[in-house]
């Protein structure tokens, strides 16, 4: 496994980059991290924010 990228993000809203269909969220701006990892081929998006530890982020969207 490596490490693809490491950032400090600001989110746009509570979803983290990664809305999932019919939730709704917080609008306002949150800091976090998206931490993108790379195995046989496929990369692995990570993003956390405000007190939600890392998940992964099957569909990945914009920050």
């Amino acid at each position: 496994m490596t490490v693809v990228s490491s950032e400090e993000m600001t989110w746009s809203d509570g979803s983290l980059g990664c809305p999932e269909p019919g939730m709704s969220y917080t609008q306002a701006l949150i800091d976090g991290y998206r931490v993108i990892l790379e195995a046989d081929g496929k990369r692995y998006h990570y993003h956390s924010g405000g007190s939600r530890p890392p998940f992964l982020c099957a569909d990945p969207q914009g920050g």
